[in-house]
């Protein structure tokens, strides 16, 4: 059965190595699914910035389908989430952008500004879903669409199941995430201090953390320089990190 559409590009959104290897997965499986579609990743590690760009920004603006591939590690990504409002922002509909969640178990863990998309795990009843969305911005037959997803999901199931066992079997560094956890429990949970914690400090931390916690909204998220607002944030929390160790808590 013929699954053709007039030609159309799918961007799929990565950063870092376990995002990187399910997209190269996706990008192979894609054309399965469908006849004429142009899935798109770039080669290039987004997280180093210049190179690329051009090229990036040029299908950003000519895709018609956005997957964002979302790990507990990369959500933060202002790469990431820069490329998913590049789309949302190209997009008639932010329902043509959708986040995958790779190792998050349900779209409740994810927060930040993705966290307004209509986000899918990635296993069988999610990526049915996803299936069926982007059956339906394509202008494809979903129920087709929906058989040939059962006779190809065991070959992606099968490359995703790869990627995790090769991502989990690495040592990962430290992510900012990880810093963000432990300097919010350290603040919510400290106890009397030999040493007194700056006014001005505890200001700092306060701002910090109402700012990360604040819900985006779509106006926010539409705005070309939001997602970099986390990157001064995150020197902002290796700031306080420093100076935390220094008070001695």
């Amino acid at each position: 059965v013929s699954m053709t559409t007039d030609g159309v590009t799918v961007f799929i959104s990565w950063s870092g190595d376990l995002a990187r290897d399910v997209a190269h997965a996706l990008r192979g499986w894609i054309p399965n699914m469908y006849d004429q579609v142009d899935p798109w990743m770039s080669e290039v590690d987004i997280a180093s910035g210049a190179r690329g760009l051009e090229e990036i920004h040029r299908v950003l603006g000519a895709a018609q389908f956005g997957i964002i591939l979302v790990t507990a590690e990369n959500q933060y990504s202002p790469w990431l989430n820069y490329e998913a409002g590049a789309i949302s922002r190209s997009l008639e509909s932010a329902g043509n952008v959708v986040p995958l969640l790779i190792d998050l178990s349900r779209p409740a863990e994810l927060t930040g500004p993705l966290a307004q998309f209509q986000a899918r795990t990635m296993d069988k009843s999610g990526m049915r879903k996803l299936v069926s969305t982007l059956s339906t911005a394509l202008r494809v037959d979903v129920s087709t669409a929906l058989k040939r997803f059962e006779a190809f999901w065991p070959e992606l199931e099968e490359d995703v199941r790869q990627a995790r066992a090769a991502s989990s079997s690495k040592v990962e560094a430290r992510t900012e995430l990880d810093m963000l956890s432990e300097i919010l429990e350290r603040i919510r949970h400290i106890g009397p201090s030999p040493l007194p914690m700056p006014s001005s400090l505890l200001e700092k931390i306060e701002s910090v953390v109402e700012e990360l916690e604040r819900p985006p909204t779509a106006l926010d998220f539409r705005e070309p320089d939001f997602s970099y607002r986390f990157v001064s944030l995150a020197a902002e929390l290796r700031q306080i990190a420093i100076a935390l160790d220094q008070q001695g808590t």
